[in-house]
């Protein structure tokens, strides 16, 4: 699906000096949004929500 706008609403602040992984924000991928959150999936897309940094 595509990203309607509403995950704005969700937004997360950039922590102090933790990663936002650490400081449990969540990433939408689709959206390009971080935000926390508990449920699995971005209220605005329905996409499943990155929970942790992708290996490199």
């Amino acid at each position: 699906m595509a990203c309607r706008g509403t995950c704005i609403r969700h937004q997360a602040g950039k922590p102090g000096r933790k990663s936002r992984y650490e400081a449990g924000q969540v990433r939408c991928q689709q959206c390009g949004i971080w935000m926390i959150r508990e449920e699995p999936g971005c209220p605005c897309c329905g996409l499943k929500l990155r929970r942790n940094a992708r290996r490199r």
